[in-house]
Order: C-alpha cells, then structure tokens, then sequence
C-alpha cells in the first residue's frame, strides 16, 4: 500500500445535504482509497431533536477539524460544492490535520457571478421555501447549481430515481443559498499550505471555471483537473469519473 493510500480519505457533502449521497464516488475508489462519511453538527431550533445543518463554515470546519485529528490526522478530504468551504476552513485552521483538499466544483465567490438564469431559479427556490413547499424548493435549487455549457441543466438529465434520492437527502437549501460562497475566508486562503484540488467538469458551464480559478489564484499550492464530460452532478451522474480523478492526482 502506497502512502496515499493508506491516509484517510474523508468525504464532505454540500451544506445542508447528506455527505450519504457520495456513496458512489466511495464505492468507485474503494479498491485503492478507504474512504470515510464526516456529517456535518446539526441543530435544531426548538431544541427537540437536530433537523437543521449548523449554517456556519467556519463551526462546520473546527467541528471536521476535531473529526480529521481523531482519524490520527493528516488526512485527505473529498469535498462537493459548498462542501469545500467547511473543508477551507478546517485546513486554514490546522493545514499539519489535512494533506490534500479534492474540491469538487467549489463555487467560490460566485454570488456576484451568477446568470440571469440562475438568478430566477434562486428566487424561485427562495420563495418556494419561504412558503413551505420543500420538495418544489430543492428541485428548482439543484436545477439552479447544475447548468451545462450547451445550454442544457445538469438536474433534469439524471434519472428520476437519483433526482428524488437527491431532493431526499437535501435539507433546508436556504442554508445554502445564504450561507454565503466563501467570502469571508479572505486572506486566510494566502496562508494555506495544503495542497488544493479543483476538480470541475469538462461540460459544466463557464462560472464553474471562472470560480475553480479564483479559488486557485487564491492558494499556494492550487491546482484545476477536469472531469472528462462532467458537469455539477457528476458526483452523482458519473461517479466512477470523479473517482478516477481522485485517484489520478
């Protein structure tokens, strides 16, 4: 077994979203990389029972911090969309806990860069959470995350059982959608001695590209692979590309 692959490999899922969806990606890789789930702390406003993802990356980053160092840290993490921004935090905090940081499509600073289309879909989302229509609200925002550069929407082409597994393991999304898209990391990213990389897909569209490269610029030790023919789901849609790609850095 080579260095690499006896160092954990934990996966992260986007905020507000069971990292349990990555399971094909794990599965794709496990013969070379053991990997492990890290969930993010839940709470729960009425003090019941936790039904609500801690909003806070950088809560989000000390608490996957804490679980790296009880894995008997350093190790790697595999991280999805917003994902990425618990696992910057966790690595600006301690970058000795984390080896390499695999980024999947991390959109960072992409509030002011989004379409006009993606726009809609996040006041459609917005709204329809607003008014307590959950499944609708889940629907329009991953439709609003996965535009394709031909103009085709990277949700709608996955099968419906995937769909509704994925709107199933989707909690509040305006966790998300306000959480912000890594703003508040700043210069702490200069700092950062662990090694970062962005993986996008071939087919996702251009704001995809454009926040893979400031999320590089922004970094020492940055780097951009692409996933051959994948879009924002790719995770999901073609896992067993992802984790080629993993196994490929």
């Amino acid at each position: 077994m080579s260095d690499a692959e006896s160092v954990p490999l934990v996966f992260v899922g986007p905020n507000g979203v069971r990292t349990a969806v990555l399971w094909r990606v794990a599965e794709a890789i496990r013969h070379r990389r053991a990997s492990i789930d890290w969930e993010r702390p839940w709470r729960d406003p009425d003090g019941d029972q936790a039904d609500e993802p801690v909003e806070s990356y950088e809560l989000q980053g000390l608490s996957l911090l804490d679980f790296a160092r009880a894995q008997g840290a350093p190790v790697d993490v595999f991280a999805w969309s917003s994902g990425a921004f618990t696992a910057l935090h966790a690595a600006t905090e301690d970058p000795s806990a984390f080896r390499k940081l695999y980024l999947y499509e991390p959109p960072y600073r992409a509030r002011d860069d989004a379409t006009t289309w993606q726009r809609w879909r996040f006041f459609e989302s917005a709204v329809m959470s607003f008014m307590g229509v959950g499944r609708a609200s889940r629907r329009a925002f991953w439709r609003m995350v996965s535009p394709r550069d031909d103009g085709r929407c990277g949700f709608d082409r996955l099968p419906t059982n995937a769909r509704d597994a994925l709107v199933d393991a989707s909690g509040p999304v305006l966790l998300e959608m306000f959480a912000g898209t890594g703003e508040e990391l700043g210069i702490s990213l200069s700092r950062l001695t662990t090694k970062v990389l962005v993986l996008v897909g071939e087919r996702s569209h251009a704001t995809v590209q454009r926040a893979a490269d400031r999320l590089v610029a922004a970094v020492p030790f940055g780097t951009v692979v692409e996933v051959r023919d994948g879009d924002h789901l790719a995770p999901i849609a073609a896992p067993e590309r992802v984790g080629a790609a993993i196994l490929g850095c």
